[in-house]
């Protein structure tokens, strides 16, 4: 027997409308397109989240950033994963944002960044304290646009380690952004 996957980008849109509709105009929604948005096709689906007035799109990679870019994609979008030292220029060539996962490379960032923070899944970003993170973060030469973190909770942590670490998110916004968090979006995780 064979299979396929039918898309239908009304629905997508219609998706879309409905995570709108629950978190209210006051909420950017960040639609990730990576892996050509999941094998739905990045461009179409990019073009029709556009289209809808999504306002920021999150890839994997330089690559994936700069072909929705030359496919005339206009959104912001965010860099997820780490990039390497030669795709630095593409990030400011092509305006894409990119997510830095350790203080040690803040110094290097000449674009506006989000910074990842490990939240307790022990996966990528920073685990240092808030007071050092604040301190590196008005050290770089580039600003911090938002705070990015996975999902805290998983089974194989504790509540309490999951606690702590939000802690640390919600103490950086407090020092960084003088009361409020910054762009602060979270991810899920599995």
């Amino acid at each position: 027997m064979r299979s396929w996957v039918e898309v239908s980008l009304g629905q997508i849109r219609a998706n879309y409308r409905a995570v709108r509709s629950v978190v209210g105009a006051a909420v950017d929604v960040m639609a990730v397109v990576k892996a050509d948005a999941y094998r739905h096709g990045a461009v179409e689906v990019s073009r029709a989240l556009e289209a809808e007035g999504a306002q920021w799109l999150a890839v994997s990679n330089v690559e994936e950033g700069v072909y929705l870019r030359r496919q005339g994609i206009r959104a912001r979008i965010l860099v997820m994963a780490d990039f390497l030292p030669e795709e630095r220029a593409g990030l400011e060539e092509f305006q894409l944002t990119p997510v830095i996962h350790s203080l040690e490379d803040l110094p290097a960032a000449r674009v506006p960044y989000h910074l990842k923070i490990d939240s307790g899944m022990g996966r990528l970003g920073t685990r240092a304290g808030a007071e050092e993170i604040a301190r590196a973060v008005q050290a770089a030469p580039s600003s911090m646009e938002g705070l990015s973190s996975n999902a805290m909770l998983r089974i194989t942590f504790t509540l309490f380690s999951a606690r702590t670490r939000f802690d640390v998110l919600l103490q950086l916004g407090w020092i960084v952004d003088g009361g409020g968090v910054p762009g602060l979006h979270q991810q899920s995780g599995k």
